[in-house]
């Protein structure tokens, strides 16, 4: 879940997959990921991602929350010619309002794939769909691609809270949040655990956050049951 840093309120949610292994139980995505890539399955996980996401978000809003879906995409959807057509075609067929839609890719992928990527924001856009760069700042990148592509939001990688919370040096947290706010993002941090950090993005400004601080990634039943979603 995603929530407001000033009053708390649920403002979305980032989709995430997790294997079910038979024997391994839960397997995070960096370990099977690369298997995924290397089989040329990509594409149809991507498009698994987006509709069970989508179909979920449907059930949400019919229960009265209207909240924004936040899905990864990777290099080999930006190079997907046909990218652009499946997400339009799964707007329509869950009835989601684009602007509801909040697709994220990284810094990495954007410079790899410099000409494609630039076309495909540009596509996604025009269909009202929202963008945002995750894990900003993590990657070797240049900041001119941010004049070029119509991004929404930056997220903010957790490493660079985590480093605040054991310096105390707030520069470069500031010097992101200044910057979006320069640009005209939105500002994103991810992985707040405690009351100190929030307090402390709260007063430079951030927009959102994400983490343990109010809730670890759940499956959608233990949503369904959280206090947060209750009271939004």
């Amino acid at each position: 879940p995603i929530f407001n840093v000033n009053d708390m309120h649920l403002t979305g949610f980032e989709a995430l997959v997790r294997w079910q292994h038979p024997q391994r139980g839960i397997v995070a995505p960096d370990q099977f990921i690369y298997a995924v890539e290397k089989q040329g399955l990509m594409p149809q996980l991507t498009e698994w991602m987006l509709d069970h996401a989508m179909r979920q978000q449907v059930i949400w809003r019919e229960q009265g929350h209207n909240t924004v879906m936040h899905v990864n995409i990777t290099a080999t959807d930006v190079q997907n010619e046909h990218f652009v057509d499946l997400v339009q075609s799964l707007l329509l067929k869950h009835g989601i309002n684009p602007a509801q839609l909040m697709l994220e890719l990284t810094e990495s992928t954007l410079m790899k794939n410099w000409d494609m990527g630039g076309t495909l924001l540009r596509n996604l856009r025009e269909l009202g769909v929202k963008l945002a760069i995750d894990d900003f700042g993590t990657g070797y990148s240049s900041l001119s691609y941010l004049n070029r592509f119509p991004v929404d939001k930056l997220k903010i990688d957790r490493s660079f809270l985590n480093d605040w919370s054991v310096q105390k040096d707030e520069r470069l947290i500031s010097a992101i949040i200044s910057l979006s706010k320069a640009m005209g993002f939105g500002v994103v941090a991810e992985g707040v655990e405690d009351q100190q950090q929030l307090n402390f993005l709260k007063g430079l400004g951030c927009d959102e956050f994400q983490g343990y601080f109010i809730s670890k990634p759940l499956a959608v039943n233990e949503i369904s049951d959280a206090v947060w979603l209750k009271s939004t």
